[in-house]
């Protein structure tokens, strides 16, 4: 099946994407990670306006938290297919070198793995 027709705007600015999308109440964000190509093909989503953000400058974020890492992880997301530019590759990983810390992981054992006499 074919996508229902709709118009598609690629902003050169985010100020751009932003008075676009206020402008088209059925609008809908194209942008890496998504599975909005699919629902598009199934006619499940009919956006009149797709605003594709990929490319735009200013919308990049690298963290290095592992309280982050985890809640992306623990959401089923997949981080290792970013692409990420050279320089910004070697900046990282220096970062990365000289400021992070492991910190210690605080597990809390559920009630039904202690023993019946722990249980309070």
């Amino acid at each position: 099946m074919k996508p229902a027709p709709f118009d598609y705007l690629r902003p050169g600015s985010l100020a751009e994407a932003i008075a676009a999308l206020a402008g088209e109440p059925d609008a809908k964000v194209l942008a890496g990670g998504q599975s909005l190509v699919p629902l598009l093909s199934m006619r499940l989503a009919a956006p009149s306006l797709l605003v594709d953000l990929n490319g735009l400058p200013g919308l990049a974020e690298v963290t290095v938290s592992s309280d982050e890492a985890a809640r992306w992880l623990d959401g089923g997301h997949s981080v290792d297919g970013v692409a990420i530019p050279p320089a910004v590759f070697a900046w990282v990983g220096e970062y990365v070198e000289n400021n992070y810390r492991p910190q210690p992981q605080k597990r809390i054992k559920p009630r039904s793995f202690q023993h019946p006499k722990d249980r309070v």
